[in-house]
């Protein structure tokens, strides 16, 4: 969700949608942090206004590639 939509998530909306704790969400954005900023992305928490992907389009786009690549 974070890397194919522009708008900041939050915890709350995540929780509503795959029906999960918001222990389960912190968990999950924890390891998916981690594995981005491997490909050095960094996920970002803006306070009261969620999580986003930082703003660089370039590796945001690769990230998507390889991403509908492994899905294929």
């Amino acid at each position: 969700m974070l890397i194919y939509n522009n708008k900041r998530i939050n915890i709350t909306e995540v929780k509503k949608k795959k029906k999960t704790s918001r222990t389960t969400v912190k968990k999950d954005l924890k390891i998916l942090s981690s594995k981005l900023e491997q490909k050095h992305i960094k996920l970002l928490y803006i306070n009261k206004n969620g999580y986003m992907v930082e703003n660089d389009s370039q590796k945001i786009f690769l990230k998507k590639i390889e991403l509908e690549y492994e899905i294929l």
